[in-house]
């Protein structure tokens, strides 16, 4: 049921595809395993809708979302790795824009764990963009840890929109302002 709902989306009836949303979300998540197929066989407005319907799905769909991240990029050729890699790249964005309890704590992790430069850069710059104050001391232990100056430079973007003022790139002076935020006055 829910591939004939996908493959909806592969017409231009755009009014079909709202109806076929809606069927996907009323599934749940037994329809998330061929949501997660459609994006990796069928790139531009299928993979699109897909993501949409995960979104809409909201915080039950975040545990399979997140498990997949994690699952990584091990064992996968050079051919298949870049479609993987957007594959993961399209999941994480998910996971910043469905905006559910866990969001952030899922982005954490990726930030904290992740191997690939590009889930931790992806990570930062939605961690930024939903504005945790929780996430404050991990955006702190990576713009002065992490290795890809790329992702410490997003680190510091979104430390920035987080606690809406800038600080410079010193990993050190974000720090003291944040233990003296948290002593309080």
């Amino acid at each position: 049921e829910a591939r004939n709902y996908v493959e909806c989306f592969a017409t231009q009836d755009t009014a079909g595809w709202e109806v076929a949303k809606q069927r996907l979300v009323k599934l749940g998540t037994p329809a998330i395993s061929v949501l997660f197929a459609a994006m990796q066989e069928r790139p531009g407005a299928v993979a699109f809708n897909c993501q949409d319907v995960l979104k809409r799905m909201g915080p039950e769909a975040l545990p399979p979302l997140v498990t997949e991240v994690r699952r990584g990029d091990a064992g996968y050729t050079a051919r298949a790795l870049d479609k993987r890699r957007l594959f993961r790249g399209q999941l994480i964005a998910v996971v910043g824009e469905m905006r559910a309890p866990g969001s952030a704590a899922a982005l954490m992790d990726i930030l904290r764990e992740d191997s690939w430069a590009t889930a931790r850069r992806k990570a930062a710059f939605y961690l930024g963009e939903l504005k945790d104050p929780a996430a404050v001391p991990i955006l702190i232990e990576t713009l002065r840890k992490d290795p890809s100056e790329d992702v410490r430079g997003m680190a510091l973007g979104a430390l920035k929109r987080c606690v809406e003022r800038d600080l410079g790139p010193n990993p050190e002076v974000w720090e003291a302002w944040w233990k003296e935020r948290q002593a309080g006055p």
